[in-house]
């Protein structure tokens, strides 16, 4: 941006390290709005300022972005899964299914989609078909901490608390030589009703500043937690609307 103030691409990249490192809520969105100033048909800066619009619970405006993006990329598979994404974290889980279905149809290798279809099954307990989702989405990625923690959470929102565990303990494991996220930890702790566990393991995430923290006011995964006056407690530290 030294170099060149009127690069979208730079403006959209600055805003994703606000939300996801600064947690500078308002600087974001400035940097979002200045980059579609910029370049109105750079498809990732409406795609990932929906993305923002959603965890602020602005999800009507986050599907219009959503939409853009898709107008202008109609063969993304991450766009066209972000829509998805979206409708679910919206509430709308059955509105979410298609999108995410059509997703899975033109990228079958597609871990995200899966995962976000494994959320939308989640919220419609239909938790055996959240594991089949959960599943596919580890294999393809090589089982990333990602989407282990989700498959965790849904082995023990499906009764099979063994099996979370075993992941539980490989990511425990993993941790004693690389980085892992906290997150991941406390959604399986969440899933196995282990709230003061999955309330610490997000205290660790907090302190860390991992990025995965910011999905908490929307991702199905922290459902269990809703009722729980530290999760509002966690949202006012990040500085999320409440």
């Amino acid at each position: 941006m030294a170099l060149n103030d009127a690069l979208a691409e730079a403006h959209t990249s600055l805003a994703d390290i606000k939300v996801d490192y600064d947690w500078d809520w308002p600087g974001a969105e400035q940097e979002f709005k200045r980059a579609i100033e910029l370049n109105p048909d750079y498809p990732t800066a409406h795609q990932w300022y929906a993305e923002f619009l959603s965890e602020m619970g602005r999800h009507r405006e986050a599907l219009a972005e959503s939409q853009r993006a898709q107008k202008l990329d109609p063969n993304s598979p991450i766009i066209s899964a972000g829509i998805g994404k979206i409708l679910f974290e919206s509430g709308q889980n059955d509105a979410a299914v298609g999108p995410l279905k059509k997703t899975i149809n033109l990228a079958p290798n597609f871990a995200h989609a899966h995962s976000y279809l494994g959320k939308v099954y989640l919220r419609k307990q239909m938790f055996p078909e959240a594991v089949v989702e959960f599943e596919k989405a580890a294999g393809l990625s090589e089982r990333i901490a990602d989407y282990l923690g989700g498959l965790g959470h849904v082995y023990a929102r499906a009764g099979r608390a063994a099996d979370a565990r075993k992941v539980l303990d490989e990511l425990k494991e993993r941790a004693k030589t690389r980085y892992i996220s906290w997150r991941d930890v406390a959604v399986i702790c969440a899933g196995l009703g282990d709230k003061d566990q999955a309330f610490a393991s997000l205290d660790k995430a907090y302190e860390l500043r991992d990025s995965g923290i910011v999905f908490i006011k929307v991702d199905p995964l922290f459902d269990p937690l809703r009722d729980d006056p530290r999760i509002q407690d966690l949202l006012r530290r990040i500085g999320l609307p409440e």
